[in-house]
């Protein structure tokens, strides 16, 4: 599309006429002073302090103001722009107006680069000739919050004496904040901030108003387009944000638009929370779109809203995302270098068998990686015979809700439960996890093979774990578990038979 470019040229366009016989009295008035308060737009946005910093550091960026003058008729009559690098009240005037007349000032704000000359950045005005077809138009649909355009309307009437104007440039669009974190554990290589129906231009005059009020070019009705977008053929990055600056103003069907390699070939995305979730955008506010990727349910948790409330939703989904911890080794009757096999990718406690009395078994340990203190496996010989494995977790770390959800996103089983302890056991019946809180107040998570006759409800109840590096829950010299597993006995002894 052409692109129309910021003029400093003020054009005069109208001319008067007579007839030959006809005395015509023209009263003249000095000029149309105006002021344009610059500041306001950005302070609505609450983004001034970023346009001031940014203006100090790029000099060929200015704030600039366009003027535009139209007749009663709505005809453009005169035009000009304005620019500074400051928040200052920029002033302009038109002279040689006519008297009684009334007239309709449009004034566009934006940042406009001078080495381009003065065109705004990311704003094209279309169709300004007139006033009921001019239009602000977007030239991409992922604006940058610096981007941010206002627009001031004002209709007046002038008189014989000089005519003052004050216009202050209101925001047309909103703020969003939009940003994900924990995707590394993901195999997604695009995420989009989708609208339905995404606009191209708003119309200026009045007049528009509601479904009038904005214009669509390439965007089919019913269809999808991206407000904002990550991608990455290789993958994601755990976690980026970006603010950008949206029109889409009122009720708005939007989703978080996330894509594998194999999706994005073909233009496709998951919609979370789903295509049917609106919102209802207003002017001058500041949102915040995020999403966090849940590695236990492998979905998205999403937040859609006023910034102000983003804080207390994300303290509680960070808590909800984090990697707990990642199922064992549990190939019963396993070797001890298989099991080092497996855990490559974790730091060594120890892992030369160790005797432990009273369980005639042999055991070898290793730090958590994720949420998880330490990770212990039992074998029945010092090379072989897998038998049980212990992972530890520090309650204030990982939450019992925390360890339901990931237990039901494994496809576990619930068995049975009581006050202290619970019983669950993977779909095929291979192994049993049981899990519970040890006198010093910190989780076990056994998880165990129910066909053998070490994993006895006694033994298992004798439970010791290693000192913890700094970083990872302390879990030091754990004794004997203060509380029987009854209800979870029975039920055991119910399958065993």
């Amino acid at each position: 599309m052409k692109k129309y470019i910021f003029s400093f040229l003020a054009v005069a366009l109208f001319a008067f006429t007579s007839c030959e016989n006809d005395e015509i009295e023209v009263k003249s008035v000095g000029s149309i002073d105006i002021s344009i308060n610059t500041g306001e737009l950005y302070t609505d946005l609450s983004v001034s302090n970023g346009v001031k910093n940014l203006l100090g550091k790029n000099s060929n960026w200015n704030i600039g103001v366009m003027l535009l003058l139209y007749d009663n008729n709505g005809n453009l009559i005169e035009k000009s722009l304005s620019t500074t690098n400051t928040y200052q009240t920029l002033q302009a005037s038109f002279s040689d107006m006519t008297s009684d007349k009334k007239y309709t000032i449009v004034a566009i704000q934006t940042l406009v680069d001078t080495d381009e000359n003065n065109e705004a950045i990311f704003w094209d005005v279309k169709e300004e000739n007139k006033l009921s077809t001019l239009r602000l138009d977007t030239n991409s649909n992922q604006i940058y919050w610096y981007g941010a355009a206002g627009v001031a309307v004002k209709t007046f009437t002038t008189s014989e004496d000089n005519t003052k104007i004050a216009l202050v440039p209101e925001p047309i669009g909103a703020i969003v904040d939009f940003g994900y974190e924990n995707f590394s554990g993901s195999n997604l290589v695009r995420l989009g901030f989708q609208l339905k129906n995404v606009v191209d231009g708003i119309y200026l005059d009045p007049n528009h108003v509601g479904d009038k009020l904005y214009y669509e070019d390439y965007n089919p009705s019913g269809t999808w387009g991206h407000r904002g977008y990550f991608l990455n053929d290789a993958g994601l990055a755990d976690e980026d944000s970006k603010d950008l600056f949206i029109i889409d103003m009122g009720q708005q069907f939007y989703c978080f638009g996330v894509s594998t390699s194999d999706q994005w070939k073909d233009y496709k995305f998951t919609a979370y929370p789903s295509t049917n979730s609106s919102f209802t955008f207003e002017p001058g506010k500041y949102y915040t779109a995020y999403c966090i990727y849940d590695a236990n349910t492998k979905n998205l948790l999403t937040y859609m809203g006023l910034s102000t409330g983003f804080q207390s939703w994300y303290n509680q989904q960070q808590y909800q995302a984090a990697v707990l911890f990642e199922e064992p080794y549990i190939n019963w009757g396993g070797t001890v270098s298989a099991v080092k096999s497996a855990m490559s990718a974790y730091e060594v406690g120890n892992d030369t068998p160790e005797y432990v009395d009273g369980l005639q078994a042999y055991m070898i340990w290793y730090y958590g990686k994720y949420s998880e203190g330490e990770i212990d496996y039992y074998f029945s010989t010092s090379t072989s015979g897998l038998f049980r494995v212990y992972v530890f977790a520090d309650p204030e770390t990982v939450g019992e809700d925390q360890l339901s959800a990931l237990f039901t996103s494994m496809d576990y089983v619930f068995v049975t439960s009581n006050d202290s302890e619970a019983l669950w056991r993977t779909k095929d019946g291979n192994a049993y996890i049981q899990y519970g809180m040890n006198t010093q107040g910190y989780w076990y998570i056994c998880y165990y093979d129910p066909t053998n006759s070490l994993n006895g409800s006694s033994s298992r109840r004798q439970v010791k774990s290693h000192n913890s590096v700094s970083n990872r829950p302390v879990i030091n010299d754990m004794s004997t578990l203060a509380n029987t597993l009854q209800e979870c006995e029975a039920a055991i002894s119910k399958k065993n038979k």
